[in-house]
């Protein structure tokens, strides 16, 4: 049957391809030839039939090793072994079929190509050996932290990050266009826009694709999207099981006197780490339906700087470098627990239909999120709350030009931060403003409720012979629906500011209780169109969302309930809808018609994901008002006759003070608010270097503008009068005795009605990214990545640096380098390399310019509620952190047991035991200046151990 159909969705498919050309020895092209692909992959052998052009393509294969038959009468049969199929992948096979009156068999073995013929992407694509293969932390952040041009916020080493997310960018981006996909349905958690809505089990994982640009219109964003595709059964039973460790015994120091006494402290080690977990699959019909399932958990603990037990040798903790065990000794311990549950059916009661059902859970405890220098064990949230995700899908071949693919999924998402022990509820938050400390109590965040819906359908068509060539068109539909409501309440509903140790300022705080809906409505095609040696692809997308705040109510508090009053919000819709519509057009060239060497460009506009007006005009988000404060009976809690009411310095939530008890918000939004955009070109060549071994290098180009921001009225830049400030160094570390700049303060209090509009604000980036890849073949593989960025923030002229209309440090950041996640350079090598008697060593080199470090001055409070500002002195991007180089290594041992592979491994994290400063503190006019806030953590090694069956 011929099914041919388009380049795969770039990155939410979890299928390749494979397609191509038959001809004879002259080229003349063969129709009719009967291609057929087997492979452990599929349950049963796909077959088609070459179209009058000679060309074919089997589409929807998944992630797999394939043999490809062709077969003519009058020809040898030839047989293509070990054909990769990678997700998004086409994989272009194309004959020579030799003429024979005989029926004999020709093989040709290992030949795929490492070049895509067709596709524009950039990215990577992490296979099974990959991920097994080459030492990391386990978990898909830090296959993100491998994947060319990624940024990430933190550096893991050897799982100590593990218990937390890492945000990340690419091409001088955002996270919040980010978009995480399993098995080809979207699962990104649309209230923490950009983020996943769950942890995983690493092993549950056949392969990841990460895409980072050359988006066609299958896709929504321009942000980086991650395709998890899970394992599957087979018609063999299989299995796998794993144990690593790694412990604090295994673990060496990096902490010098110097770094010592610029704050580092005890450093970030690990204590203890453990990851086990089993999986298995295969047949409960063979060639009809299949099995698989998986259990995974993991326990991190890990010592966090300053983050000390309160017991008496540990409050003060020690202080001399010479103590430096007994400081680690005294470390508490922040906890992460992570279990995960997989499963999956599979059934093909024919040819023409494949049913799957997916189901994952992913489980997350943490005892102390939010453990830092400046948080307070009491401080920290107790993280729980488990994620369900259901899926099931429908592929159906309706005929011999046409496929389709149905999915549904459900995502039964939230989790709690809770106060680390439940009577903290009733304790007030103390806050330093000189060394920014939190302490005495936290907060409560959640719970927050985020289930998720979404129902797409994606078909692939195959017209050939039109207009001198084929064209591979799809196209699909998708709705989903994103509901999500939060909670919160600060302990105490106030915060007492000290100011080094001396009452100043309180917070007065009333809870929130927000529930918002959002759905989205999409619509695309592309027309892949392929003639001679160049291929054009054109599509064209459009988006529809929209959002409302929905009804909630809310307690007074009871500080000042006649100011903070009890609240019941009927809910509200501001009437604004995103509809967007996004061309996408790429065009390669083969240039020398062999496959090898591939021209490449594409430009596309891409539209943010989410639509949030509804939280500007909702009452009952959380509010803050700020008073001065003088601690009368010296207690360091907040208590009504000792608040100055009569002087509001800052507000922060929808609040209007001239109205306290009403049902609505002096805010608005711009009806003509428009969604974020990313406009993008991209211009590069691949070439394979010889067998497995591809080259490329690509240009990108993009610009972001039409942010929203929260732009206050009735008041304007011209407003503000400029102060000129000096103060001190806080302590000596500074590389001066003292600094001056200026800030700008307002004659007038700010007023308090605000429009959600499109900030003035737009970023541009310019950058280059050269790649290697060789696949595992003769023994190693490798993958090299070099990515030179350069990414500057603009405002229009005569526009707002600040929604307050406050000009203060705009003339250090106009102009300049943009994001703190900002690196000029970014390099990555890793590999492995298969040494006789069943040994193989693998590494992981990690290095990237340091990223800014923006110094200030902490102002004075400048009054009329618009509090204090952190003030600059030289542009942003500037000063920098040390530059990041990290090195892991792998080297493991495996033993054949009769039918069962068993595998020891030692991993060695940051084998250079890099010391590398991470964040230290930027306002030079404060105590803790310069102070050290978090360093790599140390050389630790992991021991596994593996069994496959």
């Amino acid at each position: 049957m011929l099914m041919l159909a388009n380049v795969p969705a770039s990155a939410q498919v979890q299928t390749g391809e494979i397609s191509g050309k038959v001809t004879d020895g002259t080229g003349a092209v063969l129709p009719g030839t009967t291609v057929t692909v087997e492979s452990p992959a599929l349950i049963r052998p796909q077959a088609v039939v070459a179209a009058a052009s000679g060309g074919y393509r089997i589409s929807n294969l998944p992630v797999g090793t394939y043999s490809v038959r062709f077969e003519l009468t009058g020809f040898k049969t030839q047989i293509n072994s070990d054909v990769r199929v990678e997700a998004g992948f086409n994989a272009d096979i194309s004959p020579k079929l030799q003429i024979s009156a005989l029926e004999e068999t020709v093989t040709v073995s290992g030949v795929t190509p490492v070049v895509d013929t067709q596709n524009v992407k950039t990215g990577q694509t992490f296979s099974q050996e990959m991920l097994d293969g080459i030492p990391s932390a386990r978990d898909p952040w830090v296959i993100l932290e491998q994947t060319p041009g990624v940024l990430m916020d933190r550096q893991n080493v050897g799982g100590n990050q593990s218990g937390q997310q890492s945000s990340f960018t690419v091409h001088g981006g955002n996270g919040g266009n980010s978009m995480w996909n399993v098995d080809g349905v979207t699962i990104t958690d649309m209230a923490a826009t950009g983020a996943s809505p769950t942890y995983y089990d690493f092993d549950s994982f056949e392969e990841i694709q990460i895409q980072t640009g050359g988006n066609d219109a299958s896709l929504q964003t321009g942000g980086i999207n991650l395709n998890m595709i899970t394992k599957s059964g087979g018609n063999r039973f299989r299995g796998s099981g794993r144990v690593f460790i790694v412990d604090e015994e295994l673990q060496s120091n990096n902490i010098s006197r110097d770094l010592f006494d610029d704050g580092a402290d005890s450093g970030n080690p690990i204590q203890n780490i453990q990851d086990y977990g089993m999986e298995i699959g295969g047949p409960l019909v063979r060639n009809k339906a299949w099995f698989w399932g998986g259990y995974g958990k993991q326990n991190v603990k890990v010592g966090v700087l300053g983050f000390y037990r309160d017991e008496p040798a540990c409050q003060p903790p020690p202080s001399s470098f010479d103590q430096l065990d007994a400081l680690k000794g005294c470390l508490a311990t922040d906890l992460t627990v992570l279990e995960n549950y997989n499963g999956k059916l599979q059934y093909q009661p024919a040819s023409a239909h494949k049913f799957t059902a997916l189901f994952t859970r992913g489980d997350k405890i943490r005892n102390a999120r939010g453990a830092s220098p400046t948080t307070r064990i009491e401080s920290t949230f107790r993280q729980s709350g488990p994620t369900n995700l259901y899926k099931g899908s429908h592929q159906w071949v309706l005929s011999d030009r046409m496929t389709v693919e149905s999915q549904y999924a459900y995502t039964d998402g939230g989790f709690v931060l809770d106060f680390h022990s439940p009577e903290l509820a009733e304790v007030q938050r103390l806050f330093d403003l000189d060394t920014g400390v939190t302490s005495r109590s936290g907060s409560r965040a959640g719970p927050f409720v985020r289930p998720q819906t979404e129902i797409k359908s994606d078909a692939n068509y195959f017209l050939s012979g039109v207009l001198g060539g084929d064209h591979s068109m799809k196209f699909g539909l998708r709705w989903r629906d994103t509901p999500s409501s939060s909670q919160g309440h600060i302990g105490g509903f106030a915060t007492a500011r000290v100011d080094a140790g001396r009452a100043v300022e309180a917070d007065l705080h009333r809870d929130s209780n927000a529930h918002a809906a959002m759905t989205n409505f999409s619509a695309y095609v592309n027309d892949s169109y392929h003639r001679g040696r160049a291929t054009l692809t054109l599509g064209l997308r459009v988006d529809h969302q929209d959002d409302e705040a929905l009804a909630a109510t809310l307690p007074a508090n009871p500080i000042i309930p006649d100011l903070l009053p009890s609240v019941d919000f009927s809910g509200v819709d501001s009437g604004v809808t995103y509809t967007d519509w996004s061309p996408r057009a790429s065009a390669t060239y083969d240039l020398f018609g062999t496959g090898k060497t591939i021209l490449k460009g594409s430009g596309a506009i891409y539209y943010g994901q989410g639509i949030f007006t509804g939280g500007i005009l909702n009452p009952t988000g959380a509010i803050t008002l700020r008073y001065p404060w003088n601690d009368l009976n010296g207690d360091l809690s907040v208590q009504r006759n000792e608040l100055n009411l009569d002087r509001l310095l800052s507000i922060t939530g929808s609040y209007d003070p001239a109205n306290p008890s009403a049902l609505t918000t002096p805010n608005s939004v711009d009806p003509g608010l428009q969604n974020d955009r990313t406009r993008e070109i991209i211009i590069g060549v691949d070439h394979e270097l010889m067998s497995n071994f591809g080259v490329g290098a690509s240009f990108i180009l993009r610009n972001y503008d039409r942010f929203s921001w929260d732009r206050y009225q009735d008041v304007a830049s011209s407003d503000y009068a400029a102060v000129p400030f000096s103060a001190n160094c806080g302590n000596d570390s500074c590389s001066q005795p003292s600094f001056s700049t200026t800030y700008f303060r307002l004659p007038f209090s700010l007023p308090v009605a605000r429009v959600r509009t499109n900030d003035p604000f737009y970023r541009i980036h310019h950058g280059w990214e050269f790649t290697a890849r060789k696949r595992m073949s003769n023994r190693w593989m490798m993958n090299a990545s070099l990515a030179l960025n350069n990414t500057k923030g603009y405002y229009d002229e005569g526009s707002a640096f600040s929604s307050t209309q406050d000009p203060t440090n705009q003339e250090f950041y106009n102009g300049f380098q943009a994001n703190s996640r900002n690196a000029r350079w970014i390099a990555k090598l890793s590999g492995l390399y298969s040494l006789p008697w069943g040994v193989n060593v693998a590494g992981f080199l990690n290095a990237r310019d340091g990223f800014p470090n923006f110094l200030s001055l902490r102002s004075p409070d400048r009054g009329n509620r618009l509090g204090r500002v952190n003030v600059g002195f030289e542009p942003y991007g500037e000063n920098r952190l040390e530059k990041m180089v990290m090195f892991d290594g792998r080297v493991e041992k495996a033993f054949i047991i009769r039918d069962m592979r068993a595998t020891l491994s030692l991993d060695v994290f940051n084998l250079g035991n890099a010391a590398t400063v991470l964040d230290r503190e930027g306002r030079q006019n404060v105590s803790s200046a310069n102070r050290v806030f978090e360093v790599l953590a140390p050389r630790v090694a992991r021991f596994g151990v593996r069994f496959r069956f």
